[in-house]
């Protein structure tokens, strides 16, 4: 059941994203990663989450807090993103076991090998090259700043 509505989920916004090219319309797509900051408990959620979905603790995921969206969405709003799709992420995926350990949690290891090491990992090159800089380029760096 989990599958199919993911599925369905995608295909809406596949659609949606497509009902907005071809609407005339001035037009960006901002595809966020999993975002977290401010003390919101997504990264404290997030290991048990995964556990529950099955992620390999190799498994990557690319991230962006809060105050990186606000700033892709800025740059958005100046047009530098007009007519395009943008993938907004920092720096570094992490891995799930890596973001256990930032909140202080476990996740049982695996010897089973990474199915497809690339799942979750977001390119940010475009983003870049449009003038995208994530001011919190890690989670590690959120952590040591203390606004997780």
């Amino acid at each position: 059941m989990r599958d199919q509505q993911r599925k369905l989920g995608a295909l809406c916004k596949i659609e949606a994203e497509q009902n907005l090219r071809d609407s005339g319309l001035t037009w960006c797509i901002l595809r966020f990663p999993f975002v977290y900051g401010d003390q919101d408990g997504h990264l404290d959620a997030a290991p048990n989450q995964l556990a529950s979905m099955g992620w390999h603790p190799a498994r990557k995921l690319s991230l962006a807090h809060h105050a990186d969206i606000a700033t892709a969405v800025k740059l958005a709003l100046t047009g530098a993103m007009d007519g395009r799709t943008v993938n907004i992420a920092d720096d570094s995926p992490l891995t799930t076991y890596e973001i256990a350990q930032i909140v202080g949690a476990t996740y049982n290891s695996s010897g089973d090998p990474l199915a497809n090491p690339w799942q979750g990992h977001m390119d940010i090159g475009l983003a870049r090259s449009l003038g995208f800089r994530p001011t919190i380029p890690t989670a590690y760096e959120a952590a040591r700043q203390g606004i997780l």
